[in-house]
């Protein structure tokens, strides 16, 4: 999208909301340095020659009748920057945007979990395409707002925080048993949240295995 061209064709037209979506595409869109610098510098003086220049006398002062259209005004003004001429921006450009912002904050890690549990945009499917903008303790931070499948533990278990796992997900005695010396049995047993940690619910495999091993939670 071609910013400066809107700007120097409809300096005149353009509300502060929709100069205010144009800076944002700017700080997220691709765009070389001395661009954005240019398109800002302009924006800067649209913004100050608005406050500067009074409304005509025709706009303030109304009389009845005054305020009808004429059968050619909706031609006059382009349409709506944010309805026709903005792209929408990518999930993952909002994410790192985001991310980039809460990692410079005093209270990071309470903002991020919060900032996970009410996205609309993070879950397994995003975080597995867009896996590289996330940090080792964000990917673990999320196994106490997200619950995973088995398939997404087993293939990053090798990174995320064997304890979070084992207090906040839910895998079967399998994955359990297979994961035995990485999985702290007192926080799966006491802590966790799967069903079969209450020895009614548990299967005479995994009680024999456990019986085996010395656990006697």
């Amino acid at each position: 999208m071609d910013i400066m061209e809107i700007l120097k064709q409809s300096s005149t037209d353009l509300l502060p909301d929709e100069l205010e979506m144009l800076v944002t595409e700017l700080d997220t869109g691709e765009y070389a340095a001395d661009y954005i610098s240019a398109c800002k510098t302009l924006i800067q003086e649209i913004r100050n020659r608005s406050h500067k220049e009074p409304e005509p006398a025709s706009r303030t002062k109304t009389t009845p009748g005054s305020a009808k259209r004429s059968p050619d005004s909706s031609s006059s003004r382009p349409a709506s920057i944010s309805a026709v001429t903005l792209p929408s921006i990518p999930p993952e450009k909002i994410v790192s945007s985001d991310l980039q912002r809460m990692r410079t904050e005093r209270d990071y890690k309470n903002t991020f979990k919060k900032y996970v549990k009410t996205s609309s945009i993070i879950n397994e499917a995003f975080i597995v395409s867009q896996f590289s903008l996330f940090k080792e303790w964000e990917l673990s931070a999320m196994l106490s707002c997200i619950m995973f499948s088995e398939d997404y533990l087993e293939n990053y278990f090798g990174i995320l925080d064997h304890k979070m796992i084992a207090q906040y997900q839910l895998f079967s005695e399998s994955f359990y048993m297979r994961h035995f010396a990485d999985l702290d049995a007192e926080t799966v047993l006491s802590k966790g949240v799967n069903p079969w940690r209450d020895k009614a619910q548990r299967s005479n495999h995994l009680d024999m295995f456990l019986r085996i091993k010395g656990v006697k939670l």
